[in-house]
């Protein structure tokens, strides 16, 4: 349950990440609205142009700390950057030229923008993503050639496609974005030399290992919500799905479906005599039992206490007669003194799977009734299961071999 300080933490941070941003921005704003010249202050402020971008990269890393969508955080990426460029340029005292190339740059990255949103991303690959870093670098690399002392203090936003590759694609992304990277940082700078090939290799260490650290901790992330879901819909004592995915797998199930139910037989007495350790030890063989003795098709769960229920998929009723009859008798060989009953019904055209278990736990009501150990058929009883064959056995092994 969400407790008030969880909540009160939740917002705090929301409310950060929607400030932030604009925050920063609006500083960059604040900077370039000064009047440029020709005296020292204008390096001060170039630093501080620097340093600005320096805390975009910041508050766009902690905004990413929500749903990682990586459409939304490309856009994001394109937006920000064309913004903090936008609002500092006039900073940089540029000239007529200089103006005309950002305004071509602005529009272009404007109307990429705008075809991002009619793209089917669904449909594409999700290595295509690395389109938005790959804009943004071509941008500055462009701004650097195409003018003069401009693009160098926006070098600091090269961090960005770098930040955006670990936190949306595989852990090796960043090695490919790493070229395009290096041309458009010398191409910002505008001229090449041995510090400026010391610097470039440091910042190319600094990007990869920014990018690396961020993607490994995503795959963590990833491999451990992955495990969460699958604790979440597992029953830890049998190994089986528990009445959560039950549900789920219900809801998916197709007419020519059946459901079984099966109840093992006074469970109860079994615990106060045995204990409940001993209880433990049979419900959790009888959970191997249906594991490897169902096809992988097939769906098996714990539907509570010493219940168990199954989705046979393509099954008929007299299918699932089969499959009941041939799992009694696996169990017969393991626990002679434990037994069960069973009560199936077929999932039928216009019926949900959840009528069919309602119907199958009232045939299972009907074999607990009939004396137990056996089973029923929803609206057709039957006194004594049907004993497998070898044809059955056989037909079941051979559908259960092509199925997997």
């Amino acid at each position: 349950m969400l407790s008030i300080s969880n909540a009160r933490h939740i917002v705090g941070r929301t409310v950060v990440r929607a400030v932030k941003v604009p925050a920063v921005v609006a500083e960059a704003s604040r900077v370039s609205s000064l009047q440029p010249d020709r005296s020292p202050a204008t390096g001060r402020r170039r630093r501080r142009l620097s340093t600005v971008c320096q805390e975009l990269a910041g508050a766009l890393v902690e905004a990413a700390a929500g749903p990682r969508d990586p459409v939304a955080l490309g856009r994001a990426l394109l937006l920000a950057t064309g913004l903090v460029v936008s609002a500092t340029a006039p900073l940089l005292a540029p000239d007529r030229h200089t103006w005309l190339v950002l305004m071509l740059l602005t529009a272009a990255m404007g109307g990429l923008l705008v075809v991002s949103l009619w793209l089917p991303w669904s449909r594409v690959p999700a290595g295509l993503t690395l389109a938005f870093p790959v804009l943004v670098l071509g941008a500055l690399g462009l701004l650097g050639l195409s003018t003069r002392g401009v693009a160098a203090p926006y070098v600091g936003l090269l961090v960005l496609c770098f930040t955006y590759t670990g936190l949306t694609q595989p852990v090796a992304a960043s090695l490919w974005l790493v070229p395009p990277a290096a041309a458009a940082y010398v191409a910002a700078i505008g001229t090449w030399s041995a510090a400026v090939g010391v610097r470039l290799a440091i910042v190319v260490t600094v990007w990869v290992l920014v990018s690396q650290v961020l993607a490994d901790l995503m795959q963590r992330q990833r491999e451990l919500t992955d495990a969460l879901h699958r604790a979440a819909q597992t029953d830890a004592l049998t190994g089986l799905g528990n009445r959560r995915a039950l549900d789920l797998r219900l809801s998916l199930a197709d007419p020519g479906d059946s459901v079984v139910i099966c109840d093992l037989d006074h469970f109860k007495r079994l615990n106060d005599t045995a204990g409940h350790a001993a209880g433990d030890r049979v419900l959790a063989d009888f959970g191997l039992v249906l594991k490897t003795g169902l096809r992988a098709t097939d769906y098996a769960a714990r539907y509570g206490g010493e219940e168990f229920a199954m989705v046979l998929s393509s099954s008929s009723l007299h299918q699932a007669a089969l499959t009941v009859a041939r799992l009694r008798a696996h169990w017969m060989t393991l626990h002679p003194e434990v037994t069960f009953s069973a009560g199936f019904a077929a999932i039928v055209e216009g019926s949900a799977g959840f009528a069919a278990l309602a119907a199958a736990d009232e045939a299972l009501y009907e074999a607990k009734a009939a004396g137990r150990n056996c089973d029923r058929r929803a609206g057709a009883a039957r006194e004594q299961p049907p004993q497998p064959t070898l044809e059955s056995d056989l037909a079941t092994v051979v559908n259960g071999y092509f199925e997997r």
